[in-house]
């Protein structure tokens, strides 16, 4: 078996495609059979409060499925798990994933700290709810994992050796992004996670794998709903550490958004793009034989 292949353009269209339609008749099956058995009132659909049980419930098909079409948009001959894994962008040690984490929470501790400082928000101590504080560490890792598979991975792979990777990493955020504003994000937070889109593309574009945004991803949304109490794509969070009110302009706190509606934000998201690129071309300059490198 051959360690890798050559995709040519119309496999990596026909590839992309059936990638696409599985994940959406996947993704769906879950609330429609819901609604067949119990009803269409009975299927958690846009909660006003995050919870872990309801992340878990609203977020698992959405794994689910994006791992079924990874494998089920491959030729019958290549489905190996090896393959697999390589198609995905999970190969390799996942050494990267810690990274990531502390990568994450430390750039969105500073974004709400400098917050703090120029008196856009201001933190307060809350009421933790321990079991969710637990909860929410591996149902944040769950979201990360399913939207990183679903929008990026073999998607923006094929993608990209169709119609080449930064034209395909811009179709991947608007779509990351219009995913979050028809999930009630508002319209600057919804621009604000195509932009985090471009970055996480870029990762794994640096890395060769998707372990650091899959980190990043996750403590970015643990700081956010269990450590800080922002607002996360529109959503307030139960049992979170801290509460985080805005009390300055909404270009400065990120208003309803969050810290993610915020113009720091985005000149965070701007600076970690470009060490991004940088880092990509300072390994292209000195290949490393691993499947993942630290970014």
């Amino acid at each position: 078996m051959k360690p890798c292949e050559t995709v040519t353009r119309r496999q990596a269209i026909w590839r992309a495609t059936i990638f696409v339609l599985w994940l959406l008749l996947l993704a769906s099956l879950p609330p429609l059979l819901w609604a067949m058995v119990f009803g269409a009132h009975g299927f958690p659909g846009r909660p006003s409060v995050l919870t872990p049980s309801l992340i878990f419930i609203n977020d698992t098909p959405l794994l689910l499925a994006a791992l079924a079409a990874g494998w089920l948009a491959l030729p019958r001959r290549r489905r190996h798990w090896s393959i697999f894994r390589r198609s995905i962008h999970l190969a390799g040690s996942p050494s990267s994933l810690w990274q990531g984490l502390a990568s994450g929470l430390a750039l969105l501790s500073l974004l709400c700290v400098a917050q703090v400082m120029l008196h856009a928000v201001k933190i307060r101590f809350a009421s933790p709810v321990l079991p969710d504080l637990l909860l929410y560490a591996p149902t944040f890792l769950l979201v990360a994992a399913a939207e990183e598979l679903a929008l990026r991975g073999a998607f923006l792979s094929w993608l990209g050796d169709a119609m080449g990777f930064f034209p395909a990493l811009l179709c991947s955020s608007i779509a990351f992004g219009m995913l979050h504003w028809l999930g009630s994000d508002t319209p600057i937070g919804a621009v604000s996670a195509g932009a985090i889109g471009v970055f996480f593309g870029l990762t794994l574009r640096a890395t060769g794998s998707l372990w650091f945004a899959i980190g990043f991803h996750a403590a970015w949304d643990y700081g956010q709903s269990a450590l800080f109490g922002c607002h996360d794509s529109g959503f307030a969070s139960r049992g979170a550490v801290l509460q985080t009110l805005p009390i300055g302009p909404d270009w400065l706190s990120g208003g309803a958004a969050g810290p993610e509606g915020s113009a720091l934000c985005f000149a965070l998201i701007v600076a970690c793009a470009g060490y991004a690129i940088r880092y990509r071309a300072i390994t292209c300059a000195q290949p490393s034989q691993s499947a993942s490198r630290p970014l």
